[in-house]
């Protein structure tokens, strides 16, 4: 959706991904992508090679060490940062939601409502989770994405292959309502990742089944750097681009 918004508007903007797993992207000749995870200095490097001047920061909002090292390239490029703020999801006409605001109370949290777990928060933060239901003698699962990275997390909490659904969403209503049936969960932990994130479905699928849900907070953003709508980061692009 930014992708297309920034190409549409006539700027040629580069999209870096992390990962090898393919994404969506729309075509036209202004988007191009690049594969692969970045530290402080390739980000400086790819600023200086491919001469960019801007930095729109879309990672996803709980990718903290992303969103610092995007922040800190910008400076020391000399290039406009822009922090894109991912819409929070409407969780009021939920119910049974637990808020909490790390995994490891998050952890806690799932564990004190003795049932058997499905983590849906990625696998870079699962070992609290992992610890806790074996301590607690819990039955719990992760849905991951389908890669080395995510395989090679699971394996290092302790969690089981049999344990582990390697998937790619979005998932509908249906899909997660099938797995919370097939393995009897009784708790879901998700983080506000927005519906982008698809937590609603997620949400949708666990009332449905009766299941409590854990939801990790997010880290708050705001400031001059940050921005919401399209039509706010497409006039802050062309502001900068004057001013350049």
């Amino acid at each position: 959706m930014i992708a297309k918004a920034i190409g549409d508007a006539g700027f040629p903007v580069l999209v870096s991904m992390a990962t090898d797993i393919p994404l969506t992207l729309p075509g036209g000749q202004n988007i191009e992508t690049r594969h692969g995870r970045l530290n402080l200095e390739q980000m400086i490097a790819l600023i200086g090679e491919r001469r960019i001047s801007t930095l729109v920061d879309s990672a996803h909002p709980y990718a903290i060490r992303t969103h610092e090292t995007a922040k800190l390239a910008a400076q020391h490029a000399s290039i406009p940062y822009i922090h894109w703020l991912r819409a929070e999801s409407d969780l009021s006409s939920f119910t049974n939601i637990h808020m909490a605001a790390n995994h490891e109370e998050a952890a806690q949290a799932a564990v004190d409502l003795q049932r058997p777990i499905l983590l849906t928060i990625g696998s870079r933060n699962i070992l609290p989770y992992i610890r806790a239901a074996r301590a607690a003698k819990l039955a719990i699962y992760a849905r991951v994405l389908p890669c080395s990275e995510s395989e090679n997390a699971c394996r290092s909490a302790g969690l089981s292959k049999s344990r582990v659904i390697a998937a790619r969403g979005p998932f509908t209503v249906e899909d997660t309502l099938l797995l919370l049936r097939s393995w009897k969960i009784g708790t879901l932990v998700t983080k506000e990742s927005g519906e982008a994130g698809g937590v609603g479905e997620k949400l949708e699928a666990a009332t449905r089944e009766g299941c409590a849900v854990i939801v990790v907070k997010r880290a708050s953003f705001s400031g001059e750097d940050s921005c919401g709508t399209l039509s706010e980061l497409i006039g802050r692009l062309s502001s900068c681009h004057r001013r350049v």
